[in-house]
């Protein structure tokens, strides 16, 4: 049973009752119904772990139409909290990318949300996210040509808001993908 039809069970009763103890009682108990039903109500952090959950959902069948449906969720999410945008891109971003099988993938599509998620984030783990992503794209030449110097500047972008980013140039400077190989370079990323 839901909310509402307790609620309606409660307003009748205290519309056909006549003792005012018993109207005090039923006052107190919408109260509490009320404030239950806020503690339980799902928060914008809840309602894009769902969103996510559908995500993994739709890499596993890769299926094109729910992915749209699901892109269209995300967006609809973007538009009702503009406080969880740039974590929204960045979900958006690897509903098109590396991370889905080859049939979902759309390299564009990925690179402008994930750009999204850079433009708009204001939190240090979302900045450091985006930059991460768009790095990789570069870094894996993933519908763009492959370019370790790009990657490695967003790496380096990406670094001072959070330290994920160090593996990439870790591995860029020990494979010496941009010149000379340099072993310590790499230990101090790794």
């Amino acid at each position: 049973m839901d909310f509402f039809y307790f609620l309606n069970i409660l307003i009748f009763i205290l519309l056909n009752t006549k003792t005012s103890i018993m109207k005090k009682l039923i006052v107190l108990i919408l109260f509490a119904l009320i404030g239950i039903n806020s503690i339980y109500a799902s928060s914008p952090k809840d309602e894009l772990q769902k969103i996510d959950n559908a995500n993994v959902k739709v890499r596993k069948k890769c299926d094109l139409n729910d992915q749209a449906k699901i892109e269209n969720q995300y967006l609809e999410f973007i538009a009702k909290n503009p406080n969880y945008q740039a974590q929204a891109y960045i979900h958006l971003g690897e509903l098109f990318s590396v991370h889905v099988p080859a049939a979902l993938q759309n390299p564009s599509k990925a690179m402008d949300y994930y750009t999204k998620a850079e433009q708009v984030a204001t939190d240090s783990a979302d900045i450091g996210m985006a930059k991460y992503n768009i790095a990789l794209i570069y870094y894996r030449g993933f519908g763009v040509p492959q370019d370790f110097l790009k990657a490695a500047e967003k790496c380096g972008e990406g670094v001072i808001y959070s330290n994920k980013q160090c593996v990439m140039l870790g591995e860029i400077a020990e494979l010496g993908l941009l010149g000379d190989r340099d072993l310590n370079k790499a230990l101090e990323f790794y």
